[in-house]
């Protein structure tokens, strides 16, 4: 179940890195004037933690330990982000040093 919690913060993260959710509140933004997504999909933190409290309510392991733990893996959100923009640097860098030599 951890390991799903953990997933689910790293999903969150890749989508917020994306920059799905800030293409979507602009087209909205465009087309209404002064309208704007909810902060609860515009924040990484929050749609961490509640993602990861439901999951939890759904399957039934609902305690105020696995609550502490959604709290904790929600904090997790701008650490995943940080990791994925280094292993995207070294994927370029690969990626580069690749292309020198093919």
């Amino acid at each position: 179940m951890y390991v799903d919690l953990i997933l689910i913060s790293i999903v969150v993260a890749l989508i917020f890195e994306s920059g799905f959710w800030d293409s979507l509140d602009e087209e909205i933004n465009k087309r209404f004037k002064f309208h704007h997504l909810p902060h609860l999909l515009r924040c990484g933190y929050c749609q961490t933690w509640w993602l990861t409290l439901l999951y939890i309510l759904i399957t039934g392991n609902l305690s105020l330990f696995n609550i502490c733990i959604c709290l904790l893996i929600a904090n997790l959100n701008e650490f995943w982000i940080a990791l994925i923009g280094i292993v995207k640097g070294y994927i370029r860098m690969l990626l580069s040093w690749l292309s020198k030599y093919i």
